[in-house]
């Protein structure tokens, strides 16, 4: 569907969010399956062996890899332009908070039928794998990330392991349900991805990404020749100097079509930039957006912007940028976008 550009159609309740201690239900039919957990250790918390798509890593291949004092994943070396350090966890925690509001308390949007395995793509800290996990005890659900940094004590049918999903994907058995979240920065070929994971679901099964266009807007003119909106210009092209369209979400409905998916359906959000809005709800969401943006405002800049600036340069253009962040006359938002579609299923007439 097209994207109601009407911030006033966001409804977000304004609480305390602490989405790992919810009893919401989701809609997903769970069939009980014999040979759920007949091939697998389920007491590890990273799959590695038969289970896993990749060969066996060497620890030394997964050690961080330290630069500009923060730590950055060292499978596969450099790929990745975010680091996987502490500061960086905390801040992938609060973004599953920020979804949450999001999507009005639901871990996905897409209705599912019967669900056995779920693959949670670019897993982070694995806050989405272990909800999901504990909500639907009888799924077996992976969560596949570049580094191990997901907790070691989870529910027995959460699986975590190091995997590149930009390469081609060798998994052994078929999922009913891909997830993916804010990858917008992840991979060069979004639509591989989606290939791949159209070839890796199950018939019928769906394929979820939600996700956030890196493009900053005001529709009264607020941001134009803010520090926020030249740090965002610089951003998208030093990322494009890597192969990596940061506004590539826009044509993820172009992909999922592409891919061979059906039923496709997009959802679009707002995130305002700060308490700026006048509606409480929204002033609760644009504070988590915020911090948010705060939170990696470093960690996303440092690397790619030392390409073409000096650490120095970046820094005192960070600076400018905080300072708008707090601007309440900047009115800034991102769009965020949600889209799913099915695997279709055989014609058997």
């Amino acid at each position: 569907m097209a994207l109601n550009l009407m911030l006033s159609e966001l409804e977000i309740p304004n609480q305390h969010v602490n989405p790992s201690h919810t009893d919401a239900p989701d809609h997903a039919e769970i069939a009980p399956d014999s040979d759920i957990h007949d091939d697998s250790d389920l007491d590890s918390a990273l799959g590695v062996g038969r289970r896993c798509s990749t060969i066996t890593l060497s620890l030394e291949v997964l050690n961080p890899v330290k630069k500009h004092g923060r730590k950055y994943h060292g499978y596969p070396g450099g790929k990745y332009l975010l680091p996987n350090d502490e500061e960086e966890q905390e801040r992938l925690d609060l973004q599953h908070g920020l979804f949450w509001l999001t999507l009005n308390e639901t871990l996905h949007l897409a209705p599912l039928s019967i669900t056995r395995r779920v693959l949670d793509m670019g897993t982070g800290t694995g806050s989405w794998a272990m909800d999901f996990a504990d909500k639907h005890f009888a799924v077996e659900v992976y969560g596949v990330d570049l580094s191990p940094i997901q907790p070691e004590w989870i529910s027995p049918n959460c699986i975590f392991q190091i995997d590149d999903l930009s390469l081609p994907w060798t998994f052994e058995f078929k999922f009913d349900l891909i997830h993916g979240r804010m990858l917008f920065c992840s991979f060069p070929d979004p639509l591989h991805v989606f290939r791949e994971a159209f070839k890796a679901l199950a018939a019928g099964g769906v394929l979820e990404m939600q996700d956030l266009i890196f493009d900053f807007r005001s529709s009264d003119g607020s941001l134009k020749g803010s520090a926020l909106e030249r740090w965002a210009k610089e951003l998208r092209e030093a990322f494009r100097l890597k192969g990596i369209d940061l506004t590539c979400v826009s044509k993820y409905r172009n992909y999922f079509e592409a891919a061979g998916f059906q039923d496709i359906e997009q959802k679009g959000y707002f995130w305002p930039v700060g308490t700026w809005p006048k509606r409480q709800n929204l002033q609760t969401l644009g504070w988590w957006c915020r911090k948010n943006i705060w939170d990696m405002l470093y960690a996303i800049s440092i690397v790619p912007l030392t390409q073409s600036m000096s650490p120095e340069a970046v820094e005192l253009l960070l600076m400018e940028v905080r300072k708008d962040l707090h601007d309440p006359d900047i009115h800034a938002y991102l769009r965020v976008l949600v889209v799913h579609g099915h695997k279709p299923k055989p014609n058997l007439s």
